[in-house]
């Protein structure tokens, strides 16, 4: 359920946001930075949610976020990049991305092992 939640609401935050986006309602640079601080503070405040519907809140936010995320990034890729320039700028940006997704899982899970972050007390 939660997975289709995601997935759900990140659709909506695609095709909202595009909108948004299209129009030119806000700016695009600070739309796509607020939706880095949403996530962020979301993440933080992850461990403070104790009850299943916390997490359904704490998936839609992050639905929604994901979807502006993810209708923005190839859009200031190209709007701030010059013409060629842009395809080598996406490739770097999509390289980088996959170096700290592929690292992150591996890295909290040693750091844990050492510092027993999740064990009760």
């Amino acid at each position: 359920m939660l997975i289709m939640a995601l997935g759900f609401t990140t659709a909506i935050g695609r095709v909202m946001f595009g909108k948004i986006v299209g129009v030119g309602v806000l700016n695009r640079l600070h739309m796509h930075q607020l939706s880095m601080v949403v996530t962020g503070t979301a993440v933080m405040m992850l461990p403070m949610i104790r009850s299943f519907t916390g997490i359904i809140v704490y998936v839609v936010i992050i639905g929604l976020v994901d979807g502006c995320y993810v209708v923005l990034l190839p859009v200031l890729t190209v709007s701030l990049m010059a013409g060629e320039n842009s395809v080598t700028a996406w490739g770097f940006l999509i390289g980088t991305s996959s170096v700290t997704f592929t690292l992150g899982p591996p890295v909290a899970g040693r750091s844990n092992s050492k510092l027993h972050f999740y064990s009760k007390k």
